[in-house]
């Protein structure tokens, strides 16, 4: 806390002002007090103005300056939350990892290279032997629970009903719960980069396990009528808002 009251911080991962503003839009149509809502508007102003003029256009970098309105000039892009699916043996994605870059977006210079790839893993000293083709680095191999694999299947199965996003979120539940499955609960995976049984794991597991990664299973299962995305948006942690249907109406919040 500054003098002059709280010290914006340099870098943030773009999630975080990114859900605050679905929060903060939310609390001022509960109080109907709109200096909430104004707060967050110059947020997503930012983000507006420089959604296109990032490095990859369209996409924002994983961290961006709120303190100099900075939402363009980061190198660092990733899959979701750093976790994907159905790649590794286990069909888990490690925390962190490089592969080959593609020389554009066209499709004729995205081909698969196997020199190319052969060339590139030689520059990285984390590179071994047993990863999949493509793979230069696994830097973190673990599997910590995330959502964001799931949480995209989901969406795309919303979006256009076609139910081979259903089979592949089938196929992600069973590796990642016979992954993860402990005699209690569920737990993080040291290494997904090797399909040893039991895969070592770690003792402890995440929160959004729970609020978020099975939750976005379930509803992948489930009718569109049980959460519609017409009615309600899900923020980062997968808690849904009510979107009101009026002009200054205040919902109850959502009995589950």
């Amino acid at each position: 806390m500054g003098k002059e009251g709280l010290e914006v911080e340099g870098s943030v991962v773009s999630a975080s002002p990114g859900t605050i503003t679905l929060e903060m839009t939310r609390l001022s149509q509960v109080t109907g007090d709109m200096k909430y809502y104004e707060a967050a508007a110059r947020v997503m102003d930012v983000f507006e103005q420089g959604q296109n003029r990032t490095k990859i256009p369209g996409l924002w970098p994983v961290y961006v300056s709120m303190a100099r309105q900075d939402v363009t000039s980061g190198n660092q892009f990733g899959v979701a939350g750093g976790a994907d699916s159905l790649a590794m043996p286990t069909g888990m994605m490690p925390e962190r990892y490089n592969m080959v870059p593609c020389p554009s977006r066209d499709d004729a210079s995205c081909r698969w290279n196997e020199e190319v790839w052969e060339r590139e893993r030689k520059k990285r000293p984390e590179w071994r032997a047993h990863l999949p083709k493509g793979f230069t680095t696994a830097k973190d191999p673990r599997y910590i629970l995330r959502p964001e694999a799931i949480e995209s299947v989901f969406v795309m199965w919303r979006i256009t009903g076609r139910q081979e996003f259903q089979e592949a979120a089938w196929d992600m539940f069973t590796a990642v719960s016979n992954g993860t499955e402990t005699e209690i609960a569920n737990a993080a995976v040291l290494d997904v980069t090797k399909a040893e049984s039991p895969l070592p794991k770690e003792d402890y597991m995440e929160s959004f396990w729970l609020a978020e990664t099975l939750k976005y299973f379930y509803l992948t299962f489930s009718p569109p009528d049980v959460l519609s995305l017409d009615d309600f948006i899900l923020n980062t942690e997968a808690h849904p808002f009510r979107r009101p249907k009026k002009q200054g109406a205040v919902d109850r919040p959502l009995k589950l």
